[in-house]
């Protein structure tokens, strides 16, 4: 059992907290980011001994960077990413300033040791450096689709899925929480549309997300209007999840059974490792379902896509660009040319 350390500074906790607080309910920050600020501050307070704040110098942004740059990633046993240590100086840097400017008793704080908590040009360049990020062909993802089982509740559901992530780039969490009512064929722009409503959706930044499908594919499209009309006919309403937990139990003769919930799938995992089966049964490497994205815009690309199709792709992912919001705004019905046929980037 890994040993957890639990030292703390009382003090530190008190304003710790009060930070932590404006930042969820002031500032509003995503959960996600809260948590970095946690992880951040925890690493400072663990390179310098849980020593109190108040006495802060720039010898402490000294000795927390020498820290970080011996810290090790506890699964790969390499160094950590430039990126993480940059965010974490940062992250850092923004809580002793707020502490400065706005925590009683910590005025004497000095802003240029504060001016301490930051990284170098090389090692912010080095931060911002990405690597390519790997993709699949999407021959390759629908051939995985098209050989992945559906005999089971299960292996329909998965197949549902994993053909609505690829026609829709839609995040796990969102996938997670979509409703029967959610998945549309959009009679009006002759397509069919994942509607990601954050009211009823877990979208990044709550964004309220049309997702068109983005491939004339209809036995792909068959998979999830054929799963979706199944569990209407179990009783489903539209607001219910579409991709449901399941139960395992038995029947009267004592044969095994499986038996779908109206509850939402708990853990994200399970949607990741029904696609890491799919894909490794299908001779792939299992990569994020994040990263369709990247091979639905390379197969745009390599298809000779026009700028209009790569900004309808843009918002489909939920990403909203200034020359969208102009045609949207100014333009005629931008949404027409964003559901239509040609458009699509996933062929049979």
């Amino acid at each position: 059992m890994m040993d957890i350390d639990t030292r703390h500074n009382e003090a530190n906790e008190i304003v710790k907290y009060q930070f932590f607080e404006e930042l969820k309910h002031v500032q509003q920050k995503d959960p996600k980011t809260v948590r970095q600020h946690v992880n951040a501050i925890h690493e400072f307070e663990l390179a310098t001994g849980f020593k109190g704040f108040k006495s802060y110098t720039a010898e402490d942004a000294k000795v927390f960077k020498h820290h970080l740059n011996n810290k090790k990633n506890k699964r790969t046993g390499q160094s950590i990413s430039r990126s993480l240590y940059a965010n974490y100086v940062a992250h850092v840097r923004t809580f002793f300033e707020w502490l400065y400017k706005n925590a009683k008793g910590y005025t004497k704080l000095k802003p240029r040791d504060i001016a301490y908590l930051k990284v170098t040009q090389n090692e912010a360049n080095q931060a911002k450096a990405t690597n390519y990020q790997e993709s699949h062909e999407v021959a390759g993802l629908l051939a995985t689709i098209r050989n992945m089982p559906e005999q089971t509740i299960v292996e329909k559901r998965n197949k549902a899925m994993f053909s609505l992530v690829l026609l829709t780039s839609a995040r796990i969490s969102s996938l997670q929480t979509a409703r029967v009512g959610s998945v549309k064929y959009m009679k009006e722009f002759d397509n069919w549309a994942f509607l990601q409503n954050p009211k009823t959706h877990k979208t990044k930044f709550a964004k309220n997300i049309t997702s068109f499908f983005v491939g004339q594919c209809q036995d792909i499209i068959d998979n999830i209007a054929n799963w979706q009309a199944y569990i209407v006919s179990q009783g489903f309403r539209d607001n219910d999840y579409l991709f449901p937990r399941t139960k395992s139990g038995f029947n009267k003769q004592g044969e095994p059974i499986v038996e779908l919930t109206k509850e939402v799938i708990k853990s994200d995992t399970v949607i990741r490792d029904a696609l890491k089966d799919a894909l490794t049964l299908n001779g792939l490497k299992y990569i994020s379902p994040h990263k369709f994205r990247h091979s639905i815009t390379r197969e745009a690309r390599k298809s000779g896509a026009n700028t209009d199709t790569l900004i309808a792709l843009a918002e489909n992912f939920g990403q909203k660009t200034g020359m969208a919001t102009l045609i949207a705004n100014y333009g005629d019905n931008y949404l027409y040319k964003r559901a239509y046929p040609e458009n699509c980037v996933i062929s049979v």
